[in-house]
């Protein structure tokens, strides 16, 4: 019976000797409970960068823009010219383009070719071309077997006669325009009545002024 006594008391004070294991707390977990990937930050999603770009910060590119050029005023090409420190009184006559910027006063004959009168032209004659182009200040008579063309810039008194006659906006005429191709006045000057088309007839002695 004694023998028996101590093998049953020896396992109790056998257990009471070691450390029982610490027990898991409740409110603290331990980090084997928490996964790996609660730690990892979550990939970042691929709009990020189109959002973080804005399309506004690269400037669109520029679509050429064209700028139709005011078409000059037509000149003769190769012309003589009357410069704009020159003045000349008495008859002109010639054979090939005129082109005037200074002041004339007489008459003007090149029937068969062009005469411009430039922006500094200043005319006091009458005038007989082919094609007579105005910019400038003329008192005189127009004569022109083919066109006259008045530019806006142009101050004419005297009057216009030609088949063809184009006036811009802006001129400023005070006398007569004849646009009749059977004309008297350009039968007495060219030789003979004009056959150019178009029998329109604009015949007045009053006063003409176009403003822009």
């Amino acid at each position: 019976m004694y023998t028996n006594k101590s093998e049953a008391t020896a396992p109790t004070s056998t257990n009471a000797s070691q450390p029982s294991a610490p027990k898991p707390s409740a409110d603290k977990p331990t980090a084997v409970a928490q996964p790996q990937t609660a730690t990892q930050p979550s990939p970042q999603p691929t709009v990020q960068s189109a959002v973080s770009q804005p399309a506004v910060s690269q400037p669109a590119a520029r679509m050429p823009v064209r700028h139709e050029p005011i078409p000059p005023t037509i000149r003769p090409e190769n012309n003589a010219s009357i410069g704009s420190t020159i003045e000349v009184e008495g008859t002109v006559k010639g054979q090939e383009d005129l082109l005037i910027e200074g002041k004339v006063k007489g008459t003007v004959e090149i029937k068969d070719h062009c005469v411009t009168i430039g922006t500094q032209g200043n005319v006091s004659a009458d005038v007989f071309a082919r094609i007579i182009y105005i910019d400038g200040t003329v008192t005189g008579n127009l004569v022109a077997s083919e066109k006259i063309i008045v530019r806006k810039s142009a101050d004419i008194q005297g009057s216009i006669v030609s088949p063809r006659i184009s006036l811009e906006d802006g001129a400023q005429l005070n006398g007569s325009i004849d646009m009749n191709p059977q004309s008297e006045v350009l039968h007495k000057a060219f030789g003979k009545a004009n056959q150019s088309s178009g029998s329109s007839t604009i015949n007045t002695s009053s006063t003409l002024k176009t403003e822009s």
